[in-house]
């Protein structure tokens, strides 16, 4: 299924569930949950939002560990009545050249979350050009740290995520573990199941051309099993948070190689099952004004085909500040008008109005 028609469902889902779900976003706070209506949600800070790629020969136990340059970004986030994007860069002055022992990198990068009373949904979208061997000790004797590792400049992905989720507890608070946008007052706890769609492609282009020699497509439909706890500390402004769960869900795989020099053309095409975990722990202090946060996250789950083990992983950590403070009244208007026209495509509403 083209990733577009995908967007396009969820949206859709989206449209259909909004009625009462809004109106509930706005209620009065809980006794577990302190939110901050009509208020404007502006952090920075720093990242790291790493992916590896860990191919293992199941018959050889060879292991070959691909990753592009560990790069630290820097992010700006805003967040307003259940909406948020993010958009990060990775500047020089925080990432020293080191394309002598890595190679050529480049990464870029950008998210937009959108909340709706207990559900959620997650896009984002990722570039990296440029991997290296990180256990380049293991097929190379003579290598040493502070030598070059093996590179492989011309190897590419691109990766476009979609992420569903229902928080089923109404005394937890997901975005309080996420970006202090809302603060968990007493102890809770929740299952938040989820589905996860991840479409990657890996390319490898000719040396010295845009010609492909190799492209694999993974289409990765993971559904997520995950429980989730908040603690409360220091007035209930300190707040110790952690979700975890299996990942399982189904991958089609779509592999071609174009044969040099003629570029004839050869395709497979597999249906597997794949495996993994995701966590995330998160330590934030969170004030009327200002908040600040540390997240931890990992997702990893990987697939056996043709006597490969194939693993992706997604890791990383950030460190945040932010402020809050009343929305001015453009913001307001915008997001009032854009609710509204949500509400009129909704087909139960148009439905009940009969």
């Amino acid at each position: 299924m083209p990733i577009k028609h995908i967007w396009a469902s969820c949206l859709l889902l989206l449209c259909w569930i909004q009625p009462g779900i809004s109106a509930r976003a706005g209620r009065a706070d809980t006794p577990y949950i302190l939110k901050y209506p009509g208020q404007l949600h502006l952090s920075t800070g720093l990242q790291t939002n790493n992916s590896a790629i860990v191919l293992t020969d199941v018959s050889s136990r060879n292991v070959l560990f691909l990753s592009p340059r560990r790069s630290l970004q820097q992010f700006l986030k805003v967040e307003y009545r259940g909406m948020a994007f993010k958009y990060g860069i990775s500047p020089d002055y925080l990432n020293p050249d080191i394309s002598a022992l890595t190679g050529r990198n480049t990464r870029k990068s950008f998210g937009y979350d959108f909340g709706l009373g207990p559900l959620g949904l997650s896009v984002s979208y990722e570039r990296s050009k440029g991997y290296f061997l990180e256990n380049t000790g293991d097929f190379d004797t003579s290598w040493r740290p502070g030598k070059p590792y093996i590179q492989l400049n011309n190897l590419q992905s691109v990766l476009y995520g979609v992420q569903l989720s229902y928080n089923v507890c109404k005394k937890f608070s997901e975005s309080a573990v996420y970006s202090c946008r809302e603060r968990q007052l007493k102890p809770g706890y929740s299952f938040i199941p989820g589905l996860g769609i991840n479409h990657i492609v890996y390319s490898n282009t000719v040396p010295g051309t845009d010609s492909f020699a190799g492209r694999t497509r993974y289409l990765d439909c993971n559904a997520r099993l995950l429980m989730a706890g908040s603690l409360p500390l220091f007035r209930h402004q300190l707040q110790l948070s952690a979700i975890a769960g299996p990942v399982i869900g189904i991958s089609f795989v779509q592999d071609r190689t174009f044969i040099l020099p003629q570029f004839s053309e050869q395709e497979t095409n597999s249906t597997v099952l794949s495996l993994g975990v995701l966590y995330h722990i998160s330590l934030s202090f969170n004030t009327r004004y200002w908040f600040m946060g540390l997240n931890l996250f990992s997702e990893q789950y990987g697939s056996k085909l043709s006597g490969i083990q194939l693993d992706k992983s997604f890791y990383g950590i950030a460190l945040y500040t932010g402020v809050r403070f009343p929305a001015p009244r453009l913001v307001r208007t915008a997001t009032d008008w854009t609710f509204k026209q949500i509400d009129e495509l909704n087909p139960l509403k148009r439905r009940h109005s009969k």
